[in-house]
């Protein structure tokens, strides 16, 4: 009990620290002392985002680490694939997109699949069922539907031809 409370002092502490090197050394500290917690697993999730140097190794402990909560474990993989998309490393981010992921993460889920998509009849499959999945982000299905759209007017001009 008593590491739970001191655990949660020292994250809410880390979260609420407005400066970044403060939150980066607050949030190693309970990677640290409290890593084998669901805090430990949490301050992974918040290092990804405050320390990008070593991103893909705190989301890579995260989807490892036996605290973790399926919805932290789906949002590393998808966190990864952007990395690796961001790399140019298409087939990494594909590998990791493989498994599936809660019904809230597969808008997201196949959207990066289609931007790493092979050809462009994979990458309108997988737009198509980002558009026919659940949406929590207008922002992402807008984006969904105009790059469908796009692909689609791509794919005709290409057969016209």
């Amino acid at each position: 009990r008593s590491q739970r409370t001191s655990a949660a002092t020292l994250y809410h502490q880390a979260v609420s620290a407005a400066d970044k090197a403060n939150k980066k050394s607050l949030l190693e500290k309970i990677t640290r002392d409290y890593g084998d917690t669901a805090y430990g697993a949490l301050a992974l999730m918040h290092l990804a985002q405050v320390d990008s140097k070593h991103a893909e190794t705190h989301l890579q402990t995260l989807i490892n680490h036996p605290a973790a909560m399926p919805e932290w474990i789906w949002q590393a993989r998808l966190d990864l694939a952007e990395i690796y998309l961001q790399r140019g490393d298409a087939q990494a981010a594909r590998s990791i997109l493989q498994a599936p992921v809660g019904k809230r993460y597969e808008q997201l889920r196949h959207y990066l699949l289609a931007l790493s998509a092979g050809d462009a009849s994979e990458k309108t499959a997988h737009l198509q069922q980002a558009l026919d999945a659940v949406s929590t982000d207008a922002d992402l299905k807008r984006k969904i539907e105009m790059m469908l759209a796009e692909t689609r007017a791509a794919a005709g001009a290409s057969g016209s031809q």
